[in-house]
């Protein structure tokens, strides 16, 4: 078994000491940190963060570790070894996904900490914490004295660590555990008791559609920042970066439930059950699938409706966070150059490495996904699937779970037709490989009682989206076929002045909203530190989707929209 020891009492000075110990065989030994986490989709070289290697044997003499790409050590053993393998471990980095350490905490995911011996991924480790006075460890797994072990490197990869002397909340939910562990929430005002009973209420909707929770305990790691929000998933818990505006009204307490509802879906869709490229693990290598709009898609429609069922949201609130979707979707010219399928392949190269130009060229798989997903769903119950794509996720759950193999999208879409619905699966083959709009969902959505207007998006359209940045305003996306793509700006350029008028950091936008259609914009902008005027014609407003509730529902209509929101109950 390997053995190791995590020295967190310097985490002031974000620092780690990570010692190592195991018996070593004879022959060549390869060692590695991962280059990337599961679920986040780049290639971020943890073993940047990793200095001072010291490789020692029994002897305590000092033994060479030869440096290979990839954040891999080599060792020549010309006989067995017990070694101990001391090294440190930089933790500037806050966000959900790498180390953080400071005087108020130590996180950290296991891929980012632990090394491994590619030869033995399969065997046993245990970890065992060394903490500053005061400070309690929170991690989810199992505990035999001072050690935590793990199974096998995949479960102590996927396995978030959260030391400090934090507050924490711990309730029942369908007969297993939850556990919230909470770091930087001081000042905000966080609703407990609310949160405990949104939190529960989510997860037993997840639970009774999926038929109970796959684990014993679930730990939901919750970092309140100034601004940082998203989450990344394990097998049994999550962290959850979110910003104070979370906590302050009704709307950033809806996209909170969205974001832990997304996550924890996650244990169902994406951890257990996944794309056959996704599992076994090479940590060295990009793994590529075409099929993230699957895990990544479904589950951003799937979160919303599962806080809809859970009666944590009004029908109208819900019906907001659709048209919100629908609405963003047809904002990303990238929509007719990229389909689902190849932005899910690209996500190693495009959606975690965007530039200016990645809204012209790319689609993301999370939100096209999900609106793909909610055109399936409806496509499915008229066809007379009761629960919809609900009903392929529980079937994927159903057939994969136990074998612990990983499914292909030509299985997807099988399973979908063997569920009574040939057409969706025919149009989710269409949708997931073409370009362009889904010119089903506006009929779709109408059978269930929702009304698809077109509305005007402000006085006129400039294609432009600029960025603040110390006072001063820069161009940050000049939007293919759009009004400003005609002139001479580019991504990059500092906004100064509008017809003459120098613009104001905090009211850029505004500036150019109330140009309208017809008007000629004169820019003076700067480049590489020489003046430059451009200009262009305000183009006539895009129309944008407005969904709404409509008045009077036929029987069927109003049947139908029962069970789209809250089940067939």
């Amino acid at each position: 078994m390997i053995h190791y020891v995590v020295d967190a009492r310097e985490a002031h000075a974000q620092r780690l000491h990570v010692t190592m110990r195991f018996a070593a065989h004879e022959g060549t030994l390869r060692l590695a940190l991962p280059a990337w986490i599961p679920g986040s989709y780049l290639l971020r070289e943890f073993s940047r963060y990793l200095s001072e290697l010291d490789v020692r044997n029994e002897q305590n003499e000092r033994l060479h570790a030869q440096r290979q790409p990839r954040g891999t050590f080599a060792l020549h053993l010309p006989h067995d070894h017990n070694l101990t393998i001391r090294y440190e471990v930089t933790c500037q980095e806050l966000t959900v996904r790498t180390p953080h350490a400071d005087h108020t905490h130590a996180f950290f995911n296991g891929a980012n900490v632990f090394l491994y011996d590619i030869a033995r991924q399969d065997q046993p480790l245990s970890v065992e914490l060394l903490l500053p006075a005061g400070w309690s460890s929170f991690v989810n797994l199992p505990r035999d004295g001072e050690r935590y072990r793990a199974a096998c490197y995949d479960v102590l990869a996927d396995t978030p660590f959260e030391l400090g002397p934090h507050r924490s909340l711990t309730f029942d939910v369908g007969g297993k555990s939850c556990r919230y562990v909470l770091w930087g929430e001081e000042g905000v005002p966080l609703d407990t008791a609310r949160l405990e009973r949104d939190t529960r209420a989510i997860i037993e909707t997840q639970a009774a559609a999926f038929g109970g929770l796959p684990y014993d305990h679930y730990d939901i790691i919750l970092h309140v920042t100034p601004t940082g929000r998203g989450g990344l998933e394990h097998l049994q818990a999550t962290t959850l970066a979110t910003p104070h505006s979370f906590f302050k009204d009704d709307k950033g307490w809806l996209d909170f439930l969205g974001l832990l509802s997304h996550e924890h879906l996650h244990v169902y869709n994406g951890k257990r059950v996944r794309p056959v490229e996704l599992g076994p693990f090479d940590y060295q290598e990009e793994n590529h699938t075409y099929a993230l709009w699957v895990v990544e898609g479904w589950t951003s429609y799937l979160d919303d409706l599962f806080v809809m069922r859970a009666g944590c949201v009004s029908e109208a609130a819900y019906l907001e966070v659709v048209q919100q979707h629908v609405r963003r979707l047809a904002a990303v010219p990238g929509r007719f150059h990229q389909s689902v399928r190849d932005a899910s392949f690209d996500a190693w190269t495009r959606l975690y490495r965007p530039d200016a130009n990645t809204p012209n060229r790319t689609v993301s798989y999370y939100l096209k996904g999900a609106v793909i997903a909610l055109a399936l769903d409806l496509s499915m119950r008229l066809e007379g699937v009761t629960e919809g794509l609900l009903a392929a996720m529980q079937e994927l759950w159903r057939r994969f779970l136990t074998t612990g193999a990983g499914y292909t999208e030509a299985e997807v879409f099988a399973l979908i037709d063997a569920l009574g619905a040939p057409a969706s699966a025919e149009a989710l083959q269409r949708w997931t490989e073409g370009v362009g709009e889904l010119d089903d969902l506006p009929e779709l959505l109408r059978a269930f009682g929702v009304a698809w207007d077109t509305t005007p998006s402000g006085q006129g359209y400039h294609g432009l989206v600029c960025r603040t940045e110390g006072g001063r305003v820069f161009v940050q996306h000049v939007l293919r076929d759009g009004p400003a793509d005609m002139s001479l700006l580019t991504p990059g350029d500092e906004l100064l002045a509008l017809d003459g008028r120098q613009v104001n950091a905090e009211g850029a936008d505004a500036s150019l909203a109330r140009y309208r259609a017809g008007d000629t914009v004169t820019l003076t902008f700067a480049r590489r530190g020489r003046l430059h005027t451009t200009h262009y014609e305000v183009a006539p407003p895009r129309m944008e989707p407005t969904l709404g509730w409509l008045e009077a529902l036929d029987e069927d209509q109003a049947r139908r929209k029962a069970t789209w929101l809250h089940g067939p109950g």
